[in-house]
């Protein structure tokens, strides 16, 4: 009867790890691409902060 408690703990413990270690991965993409679309975003602020219009439409139409 131990030995199926054991066998269930190391189970879980592995379950418990592998979440774990794909949540982390998740966590890092999902950072990165936040990051990547702020940039992202910033640019385009600054693109319609400092442009004429007439640049503005040609940057979105390009």
């Amino acid at each position: 009867m131990t030995n199926f408690w054991w066998n269930i703990s190391i189970k879980v413990a592995t379950l418990g790890a592998c979440c774990l270690a794909v949540n982390s991965a998740c966590l890092y993409t999902f950072n990165t691409l936040f990051y990547i679309k702020t940039k992202l975003w910033t640019c385009h602020t600054d693109l319609f902060r400092s442009s004429k219009p007439e640049e503005v439409i040609y940057y979105i139409i390009r």
